[in-house]
């Protein structure tokens, strides 16, 4: 146990020394699935229709107010996530992709997006 805990360590801190794991400026996609109305961007819709326009521009907008400048926003859909129900919890299959950098990924966490 003792080996093992101290290979662990030893390898932490190469991946550290060698600024692999620990490089804020190195690029990471976090990942939210859309709900039907409980998404972190909801209260920065403005446009009166549903367009993957006016959607990308709301999350923009909520990432803006995050200090997070420097991030990319992708769709994709996942037919097993989708919930058919009608509650604000439910997901909709569509999964936001946000690609930024290693810095901003708490700030993202905290919104509830993963790895």
């Amino acid at each position: 146990m003792l080996k093992n805990s101290f290979f662990f360590a030893c390898l932490l801190g190469l991946l550290c020394a060698t600024q692999i794991g620990c490089d804020k400026s190195a690029p990471v996609s976090l990942y939210f699935d859309e709900t039907g109305c409980s998404n972190p961007w909801d209260s920065y819709y403005e446009a009166d229709s549903f367009s993957l326009a006016a959607l990308e521009q709301s999350i923009y907008r909520m990432l803006q107010d995050y200090q997070i400048q420097d991030a990319t926003v992708r769709f994709d859909f996942d037919s097993t996530k989708i919930q058919l129900c009608l509650a604000c919890h439910c997901t909709t299959g569509r999964i936001i992709e946000v690609q930024t950098r290693q810095a901003n990924s708490n700030a993202l966490r905290r919104l509830n997006f993963y790895p």
